[in-house]
């Protein structure tokens, strides 16, 4: 994979990194931080994972991932080198940007058609199903033995970036890559399920309300929704809106 060796030089040469994602993280986004701070802590290495905000309540039953740091403006980070995962633009980070320093080594790992190379170092494989392949890619090239750990977040980011290995975007690298990732002693059953099986009454009984708003334009070719800040607010932290609609319109 082009560039790999640069980033791994780069990280080699670092002791102590930031690691930041989108705004609004899926849960490739915050596997992929979590995947990478394993790994760079396998290094020797310090890290600190900021993100815009807290991460979302219904994604802490991921190890690791309740105890990541929401951007504040009082907030002093040090470090030598950052981070970006899962993210095509550096605008992406939100508040986060404010925290990152330009004279400092700038790593971008992402596998987004639209990402615009924003890194010192820019580790981009659009052939990737997600950031997590990408990733998983890196920590082989490097020589660092995969953990349970690292197995568990790659397998969670590159299951649900490829909607459970149903999208155009799974290939048999995909497939070659989950089959050494289960080699390790995790359910991926219980994955599947504490990540989409565990959506409160309440919060079906509102989506029921958005799906009955959809609009067909265009002689059915196009569905469309408007939310309003009043239709999001009555959702739970438990429920992923928008990634359950972006699923559901796949299916009409």
């Amino acid at each position: 994979m082009m560039n790999v060796k640069k980033i791994i030089q780069a990280i080699k040469k670092n002791k102590t990194f930031l690691i930041s994602t989108h705004v609004g993280p899926d849960p490739d986004a915050l596997c992929s931080e979590m995947a990478l701070a394993l790994y760079l802590k396998a290094l020797g290495k310090k890290v600190i994972i900021v993100n815009e905000e807290r991460s979302p309540e219904r994604f802490h039953f991921l190890p690791g991932v309740k105890q990541m740091k929401a951007y504040s403006k009082s907030m002093k980070v040090s470090y030598d080198a950052a981070i970006v995962v899962d993210c095509g633009d550096f605008k992406r980070i939100g508040k986060v940007a404010g925290l990152i320093d330009q004279n400092k080594p700038l790593i971008n790992i992402d596998h987004h058609v639209t990402n615009n190379r924003f890194g010192h170092f820019n580790l981009v494989d659009v052939k990737s199903s997600s950031t997590a392949e990408v990733l998983f890619e890196l920590i082989k090239a490097s020589g660092v033995a995969l953990t349970k750990s690292m197995a568990l977040h790659l397998y969670a980011g590159i299951m649900t970036d490829t909607g459970s290995f149903r999208y155009e975007n799974t290939t048999a690298r995909t497939h070659r890559i989950v089959s050494e990732l289960r080699q390790f002693n995790f359910s991926a059953y219980e994955l599947y399920r504490d990540i989409y099986e565990r959506i409160p009454l309440n919060d079906i009984k509102h989506f029921t309300k958005v799906i009955s708003s959809f609009e067909r334009l265009f002689s059915g070719k196009v569905v469309r929704v408007v939310l309003k800040k009043n239709i999001v607010s009555r959702f739970s932290q438990e429920f992923d809106l928008r990634d359950t609609i972006f699923k559901f319109l796949r299916t009409i």
